[in-house]
């Protein structure tokens, strides 16, 4: 099932293009596309007409980011720990 900008909005997530050029990853704000497009639009369907914001190649991937995700630590230090 193909993502949806609907399923971005609804976790609070943003969009991630990823380029396969300069290796640069720059996270979109989701609603601009949706006003635009509509909610109901792929996720799949804006790579096409999209370019990397950095270098403006066309060689991306488009995906989902949550910057929360990205700031939890990956292991949990116990009270012992300190």
């Amino acid at each position: 099932m193909a993502m949806k900008l609907r399923d971005v909005l609804d976790h609070d997530r943003l969009l991630l293009v990823a380029c396969h050029d300069c290796h640069g990853k720059t996270p979109l704000d989701p609603a601009t596309f949706a006003l635009r497009l509509g909610v109901h639009a792929d996720i799949a369907d804006l790579q096409h007409d999209m370019t990397c914001p950095v270098c403006g190649a066309t060689d991306i991937t488009l995906g989902s980011h949550s910057p929360l995700d990205a700031r939890r630590p990956a292991t949990t230090l116990t009270p012992d720990a300190r």
